[in-house]
C-alpha cells in the first residue's frame, strides 16, 4: 500500500483489507505500507534512474521523499508511473536500496519470510 503521506489512515485501511482477505482466502496475506510513495524508494537510488533513463541527480533529501513522484516528474517530464515504474524496478539494485531505505529493507524482509 502506498501511503502518500497519510500513513496512519493508510495503515488502518490496509489492516481492514488484510483481515477481509484473510477471512476469504486460504492463502497467506500480508500488508505493507510504503513510506511515502513507491517512487520514494526509487529516487533513493539515483543510479537506477540513470540506468533506465540516462538522467543523473543527487540522492534527494528526506523532505523531497514526501513528494517523490513530483521529484521524478521534474526530472523526467514524460514520467508515467504505470509505464515507467516497471522499467525502473527492473534496474533497481535491491541490496543498495536496502542499505539506504529502512522502509524498503522492512519490505524485502517481509517478502523473504511471509
Amino acid at each position: 500500500v502506498d501511503a502518500d503521506c497519510e500513513e496512519q489512515e493508510t495503515i488502518t485501511r490496509a489492516r481492514r483489507c488484510e483481515a477481509d482477505l484473510r477471512s476469504r482466502l486460504s492463502i497467506p496475506c500480508r500488508y505493507f505500507v510504503v513510506h511515502y510513495e513507491l517512487e520514494s524508494w526509487l529516487i533513493q537510488c539515483p543510479e537506477t534512474v540513470a540506468v533506465a533513463f540516462g538522467v543523473n541527480f543527487r540522492t534527494p533529501s528526506e523532505s523531497q521523499l514526501h513528494k517523490a513522484k513530483e521529484f521524478l516528474q521534474k526530472r523526467l517530464p514524460r514520467y508515467t508511473p504505470s509505464r515507467d515504474l516497471p522499467r525502473l524496478a527492473r534496474s533497481l539494485d535491491t541490496e543498495t536500496l536496502s542499505r539506504r531505505s529502512p522502509n524498503f529493507r522492512d519490505f524485502a524482509r517481509l517478502m523473504a519470510d511471509p
